[in-house]
């Protein structure tokens, strides 16, 4: 500062000037010197100048509240705190010398360094009322500089409420003082008055830009104006002091028209006046604030979504560093990631993705590391929240918890609603993700308590509308601008002849009153009723009409009314006409899914047509309100762009738009060309965009197949295998969630994101693609058997035959209970002997070694849960890529069976087995609609994949349902309903013989079907032919088969009987007796030894649990359905409680009770219920029920059951042996029953009465076995029982 001089008499640089006095001449210099660094942005100067020839701050108040302000400008809000907190509580001298207003002002300083330090909005908003009602009866005109001081802080405080809370009053809040005897109230445009009176330019301009705060944006740059125009007129030519308060005026005028109010030519003047000025300041250096800020406006002068600027910025960035302003560099480097984010993927490359990283972690470090102000530190956090709901990547979530619940334990008295507000919803969506939907309700309860809390926003104009579906836009947005047409008609700036094309009002009569529901429009209409005018409804007006009332609108809205921002009165307009396409979709889709007019094409068509015309008028006009908006969008999926190319694409599901010529392949190979540009262009984080644009690709592919033949019946299949592979980077992502969680946030992710079933859709293409592969004709051509045209022939599918088929399979297996299949590997235990039947190298066991370390750590909450969540999945990528680890992580992870695999699963379940494996196929572009195909399997080879007939499709089967078996007691009068089933189990009944076990893998509804009670040609009952099994899909069967293989025959199993019957019930005579508990040496629960804690506890110890009682199906929620223990409310068992449940590995159950077998069907034929439940818990076979039944056929069922059981464990019969590993890995041969001849045998005892007749299906159908059938156990120890009953029935 040696070329600056500093006179006994001048004006002070800094704003307590009455302080002086305290400090000798020398250290008045000195603080001087530092103020002015401090000023000039010379950051560091100014802390040496401190350091080394200033006393210790806390000894003086001058001293601590310049230390605080320049450790403020240093964003260090912390440190400001400590610095007057220690003040305040030093046994210094200054107390003595000085009043007690010095203390009342550190006080009160303190108070909002803490406020900005650690969001206690609360506290501080308490403390500066305090203040206020307690100051004394001075007169503003006999103010010193403390009482200034003082106020502003009181000002501060207030604002910083004011921006993130409703907590402030304006009617009081923003007087400073109450009436007093010497006038009004002192409000802070009095004190702006009297400091520009007295010349104090520095702190008037402080205080102006608090008071920008609470006026409109008119108001606000009349205010920095008329600032600057005073300081011109009153200050000397001379006055440093003034003039670098005059530029600072004009720099943060021109600061606001760029970056609050997008008046980019407005600002032109001020940046010309700020420039000229400098050039008169010679005393100000080229790295000083205010030439830095000049050069971030001047750069920041271009549309906000371009990234010309950037390099400047960036160089800016470095400049801004070196002097040490944090502040400026966080705003710096915000820009730079705002523009930078704009970049379409397509257009980055690796420097790019570099120079991006680095931004980010120097953006992140300095919030985090280097400053202390509390809104930084949680709006940092806040950007995670912001991406989060779309990435939907575990790590990510559960970071973000993490860095979430570190900052409010580092702040716990942090209450800033509008923070909250976004930390809260972040939270919420995370644990959503998770499946921890209970802890993401007290979020969301925090997240709406904190909103209701938030003042009004700058974007609270549209929310009334914005957060609702489109179609619901028009109304409010009526309403909307209703509001802004009173006072536009009052002054004559809408004329009435403006006012009536746009509001299509029938008469010219018009009275106008105050309010918006005093209008008057002649018809005395609501909003709601002009909406439906303006719009059309049901039917949209024309397109002609439609534009000429949107140009009257364009024509006021572009530039009026003028008390209304600008980029609001744009979003409107081109929200007017987004509610106008809104409205036409709907019409569309209203349209397309009418049966009525489902065979009119001309109204299609026209339709179709209407609908692209609008969103290119959308289109235009975004285009228009920001030209620059496109140049990086294009491809955003809620782009206008992005619409009009899908209503082009759309085109082609109307036959006459192909057949008139207005669709043609180009036009098709164009939007394919766009959306694979876009998927390149995407962000890999960003799933929604990958998803779509993949359907939208594999769309137009089939579209080109089947309109023109230019492409192959197969080409989809590309498209939808990358579609699965995205499909599935988020689905492994869930594996660090267990139990019934990881079900759940599964089955939500195959809602969200399967769309229309591509798994369903790719079966479709295959066999449509074997279909022309076969016939080499156009399989597809009965799509148009109606019509006169048949689509030029194809080209040759760029698969074999045999790779097709192979294809179908795996579809076919990728499909099939996904969730169940993923989250139930993720639940096996590799036992020894298991690990000892693959042949693992020593990186194979070092990588099993680790993963278990970390998942014991994880299991025990040892660390950091966020970085174990990281490393265990790194850890388990490289399994996944282990040559020796194939076979075990295809387990883990669930993976669906590929074609080898199926053939090994085969071999292994003996060839005796086949395997019927039902799938859905449907495709709006081949033609099939629903289809079922039952894929039969025979010694693993796949012997049949026929459509099983045209008539019996999925949707016929769900009206069979409905018809036969939505009654209480369903098949018990129409006993042939059966027969009309066939085609469904003919290909499986052709490739099997007599006694042949039959697995059966339903699809959809059919898991509600009874298909083993199916009759056949001979009249006999599917069941007795051949022992039947369910599976929910062959890779859930593996599952359960490696599970099983583990189960402990070192004894006898445990046998656990349950009847959980009131006492009510067990009255009854048709009640069960458990006889044959003892017979099996059963433990019995019953009566009051039945309680919630005595059968979980029962169930882990016993390696086959039966129950007999009450099961409650119709819960709303699967996760609620429950077993009853003997019919109390606080004893049920639900299903979150037993996917809870540890038991055996390889268990069986029986669950003898209604609906017992009945589970809610997920979109992929996952299965939500109680067996799933149980295979979490460790079953591995089922018994279950899938309707209502009779105590006396459950009695019967049983009794059966078991005597069969008991025949099989007989030493004198000829078990099944399967060959299973030992403890120590060997192999040996186990003795086990065939619970599938045992559920045979006991149904079809169920099936005759005493008499020896046949009874209805109801009473024998229901029952039926899932799982594995072939690994458990005999029981040891029943030769007696078993030759009393062989006599028995040799009787």
């Amino acid at each position: 500062m040696e070329d600056l001089s500093f006179e006994e008499n001048s004006v002070y640089w800094g704003d307590y000037g009455d302080l002086y006095p305290t400090l000798s001449a020398s250290e008045s210099q000195s603080l001087e010197k530092a103020i002015l660094a401090r000023r000039l942005g010379r950051l560091q100067e100014s802390q040496r100048i401190f350091e080394a020839k200033l006393p210790p701050p806390h000894l003086l108040p001058i001293l601590a509240l310049e230390k605080a302000n320049l450790f403020s400008r240093l964003g260090l809000e912390s440190s400001r705190y400590s610095v007057l907190d220690n003040t305040l509580r030093s046994q210094s001298q200054w107390r003595t010398r000085l009043s007690g207003r010095e203390e009342e002002l550190l006080s009160i300083t303190c108070a909002e360094a803490r406020l900005l330090a650690f969001g206690d909005t609360r506290r501080a908003l308490r403390h500066a009322r305090r203040v206020r009602d307690e100051w004394t009866d001075l007169a503003i005109d006999g103010w010193t500089d403390v009482e200034f001081g003082c106020a502003f802080a009181y000002y501060s405080i207030i604002k910083t409420c004011y921006l993130h809370s409703n907590w402030i009053d304006v009617n009081t809040d923003l007087y400073f003082s109450p009436t007093t005897s010497h006038g009004p109230s002192i409000t802070i445009e009095r004190i702006i008055e009297v400091l520009i009176n007295r010349q104090k330019w520095h702190l008037s301009l402080n205080f102006i830009r608090i008071q920008a705060e609470f006026v409109e944006d008119d108001a606000k740059l009349a205010l920095y104006s008329q600032f600057v125009q005073s300081c011109e007129a009153q200050a000397r030519n001379d006055d440093m002091n003034a003039s670098l308060t005059t530029l600072n005026g004009r720099l943060f005028l021109a600061e606001t028209m760029l970056v609050e109010l997008d008046m980019t030519n407005e600002a032109k003047g001020p940046l010309h006046d700020a420039s000229k000025q400098l050039e008169g300041m010679p005393w100000i250096r080229a790295d000083d604030q205010q030439k830095h800020m000049l050069q971030k406006l001047l750069i920041d002068d271009h549309p906000l979504l371009s990234t010309d600027p950037v390099p400047d910025l960036s160089d800016l960035a470095v400049a801004v560093r070196i002097s040490g302003d944090l502040l400026m560099e966080i705003q710096i480097l915000g820009r730079i990631l705002r523009r930078m984010n704009q970049v379409d993927t397509l257009h980055r490359d690796d420097i790019w993705d570099a120079t991006n990283d680095d931004i980010f972690r120097r953006y992140t470090y300095i919030i985090s590391d280097l400053t202390s102000r509390v809104v930084l530190v949680a709006s940092q956090i806040s950007r995670l929240a912001n991406t989060i709901g779309n990435t939907r990547d575990q790590t990510e979530l559960s970071t973000y918890l993490h860095k979430l619940a570190n900052f409010e334990a580092a702040y716990p008295d942090f209450d800033m609603p509008t923070v909250q507000y976004n930390l809260y919803r972040g939270a919420a969506v995370a644990l959503g993700e998770l499946g921890r939907k209970e802890e993401a309700g007290v979020f969301e309860a925090k997240k709406m308590e904190a909103l209701r809390n938030s003042p009004p926003d700058p974007s609270q104009f549209y929310r009334k509308y914005r957060d609702k579906p489109f179609d619901d836009w028009a109304p409010h947005l009526m309403e909307l601008i209703l509001g802004w047409i009173v006072p536009e008609t009052k002054t004559g700036r809408l004329s009435t002849t403006q006012l009536v094309r746009m509001l299509a009002i029938q008469t010219e009569s018009l009275q106008v009153s105050d309010g918006v529901s005093d209008i008057d429009l002649g018809l005395g209409q609501p909003p709601g009723v002009l909406a439906e005018r303006l719009y059309g409804s049901p039917t949209p007006i024309e397109c002609e009409l439609w534009e000429q009332r949107l140009e009257c609108f364009e024509t006021w809205l572009w530039h009026s009314p003028v008390n209304v921002k600008r980029f609001i009165r744009h979003t409107v307009l081109g929200d007017l006409q987004q509610a106008r396409c809104a409205s036409v979709t709907k019409y569309a889709l209203r349209i397309m899914n009418d049966p009525v007019h489902a065979l009119n094409e001309n109204l299609q068509l026209d339709v179709l047509l209407m609908k692209r015309r609008e969103n290119e008028r959308l289109l235009h006009l975004r285009k228009r309100l920001d030209p620059n908006a496109m140049e990086t969008s294009e491809h955003a999926i809620s782009g206008s762009e992005w619409i009009c190319v899908c209503d082009q694409a759309n085109l082609a599901s109307s036959f006459k738009a192909f057949r008139t010529g207005v669709i043609k392949d180009s036009d098709l190979q164009e939007a394919q060309k766009f959306f694979e540009e876009a998927y390149l262009s995407t962000n890999k984080r960003d799933l929604t965009h990958r998803l779509v644009t993949l359907q939208q690709i594999a769309s137009c592919k089939a579209q080109r197949y089947k309109l023109f033949g230019t492409l192959a019946a197969d080409a989809s299949l590309d498209s939808f295998a990358e579609y699965d592979s995205v499909y599935m980077e988020q689905r492994m992502a869930k594996s660090i969630l267990r139990g019934a969680d990881n079900l759940v946030a599964r089955a939500e992710l195959v809602a969200r994101w399967s769309f229309t079933n591509h798994y369903d859709f790719a079966i479709g293409s295959c066999m449509e693609a074997i279909g022309v592969a076969q016939l080499r004709n156009n399989y597809h051509r009965h799509i148009h058997q109606d019509m006169s045209y048949l689509p030029p022939r194809p080209p040759a599918p760029s698969r074999d035959v045999t790779t097709l088929f192979t294809e179908l399979i795996e579809w076919a297996q990728k499909k099939k209970a996904r969730s169940v299949t993923e989250a139930l590997g993720a639940e096996i235990i590799l036992s020894p002997a298991m690990l000892a039947n693959t042949n693992l190298d020593e990186h194979a066991l070092e990588l099993l070694q680790r993963e278990a370390e970390h998942q014991l750590k994880i299991d025990t909450n040892e660390g950091d849960m966020v970085e174990l969540n990281r490393e265990i999945n790194t850890i388990r990528r490289e399994m996944r890529s282990c040559p020796g680890l194939m076979d075990i992580t295809s387990l883990r992870d669930g993976r669906a069976l590929n074609r080898a695999q199926i053939k090994s699963l085969a071999q292994s379940l003996g060839g005796n087995v086949v395997i019927v494996d039902y799938v859905c196929a449907q495709s709006a572009f081949t033609g099939l609609r629903y289809q079922i195909i039952p894929m039969v399997y025979k010694g693993g080879d796949l012997v049949s994949a026929n459509i099983v007939t045209q008539e019996l499709t999925l949707e016929a089967v769900k009206l069979w349902i409905n018809t036969y078996l939505d009654d209480r007691k369903p098949l018990l009068t129409d006993e042939s309903a059966l027969k009309g089933l066939y085609p469904l189990v003919e290909a499986a009944v052709k490739f099997s013989n007599p006694g042949d076990h039959i697995l059966l893998c339903p699809t959809d509804v059919l898991f509600r079907i009874p298909l083993h009670a199916i009759e056949l040609p001979d009249g006999q009952p599917w069941i007795q032919r051949n022992p039947i099994i369910y599976t929910q899909s062959l890779s859930v069967l593996r599952l359960c088969q490696t599970t099983a293989a583990s189960l402990d025959e070192a004894c006898s199993p445990r046998v656990l009987a349950v009847q959980a019957l009131s006492d009510r019930d067990l009255a009854r005579p048709e009640a069960a007796d458990m006889a044959f508990a003892s017979r099996v040496k059963a433990r019995l629960l019953q009566r009051e030894a039945v309680n919630k804690q005595s059968f979980v506890q029962a169930c882990t110890e016993a390696e086959l649990v039966h129950f007999y009682g009450h099961v409650s199906y119709d819960q709303p929620k699967a996760m609620d359905q429950y077993l009853a223990l003997r019919d109390l409310e606080s004893e049920r068992v639900t299903v979150r409680n037993l996917f809870e449940l540890r038991m055996r590995r390889g268990a069986h159950v029986n669950l003898i009770g209604c609906q017992s077998g009945r589970s809610q069907v997920g979109v992929n034929d996952d299965l939500f219920g109680l067996s799933t439940a149980l295979m979490f818990a460790g079953a591995t076979s089922i018994v279950a029920a899938l309707w209502s039944i009779q105590m006396d056929d459950a009695a019967t069922f049983q009794e059966a059951f078991y005597d069969e059981v008991i025949v099989q464990s007989s030493s004198n019969h000829g078990q099944q042996e399967e060959t299973v590993k030992d403890k120590r890995g060997g192999d040996e041969l186990r003795k086990c029953l065939d619970l599938a001849v045992a559920v045979q045998k006991a149904v079809l005892r169920t099936m005759v009465d005493e008499t020896g007749k046949v009874r209805a299906p109801y009473h024998w159908a229901g029952f039926f076995l899932q799982g594995c059938w072939n690994k458990f156990p005999t029981l040891k120890g029943l030769d007696q029982q078993a030759e009393r009953l062989l006599c028995t029935f040799a009787g």
